[in-house]
C-alpha cells in the first residue's frame, strides 16, 4: 500500500511528425528512456519510449503502429520496470 502512488500523472500528445511523437506531461514526470502508453480514441494502447526533449516537449518513438493517435490523445507514463542488462556497458 505504501508504494501505491497517491497521484496519477498523465499528459497529452502535442505533435506527430512521421514516426516521432511529441508529448507534454508534468515537469519531472518524464526522462530519457521512460516508457509511455498513448490511448487512441478507440482505447487501443500505443507504447512508446522517450528518446529526448525539444522545446519542453518529450520526443517519443513508438513500439506499436500509430493508427488512431491524434493531437490531444492521453499519454500515461508507465511505472519504472526492472530490466536485465548483460553488462554495465549495455
Amino acid at each position: 500500500v505504501e508504494k501505491t502512488p497517491l497521484v496519477r500523472t498523465f499528459g497529452k500528445v502535442v505533435g506527430v511528425s512521421g514516426m516521432m511523437i511529441e508529448a507534454t506531461c508534468a515537469p519531472g514526470a518524464l526522462s530519457v528512456g521512460a516508457r509511455l502508453t498513448i490511448r487512441s480514441p478507440d482505447g487501443s494502447p500505443v507504447r512508446c519510449e522517450v528518446t529526448g526533449f525539444r522545446n519542453g516537449r518529450a520526443v517519443c518513438l513508438p513500439f506499436d503502429p500509430l493508427d488512431g493517435v491524434r493531437l490531444g490523445a492521453r499519454v500515461d507514463p508507465e511505472p519504472d520496470v526492472p530490466a536485465v542488462r548483460p553488462s554495465r556497458q549495455w
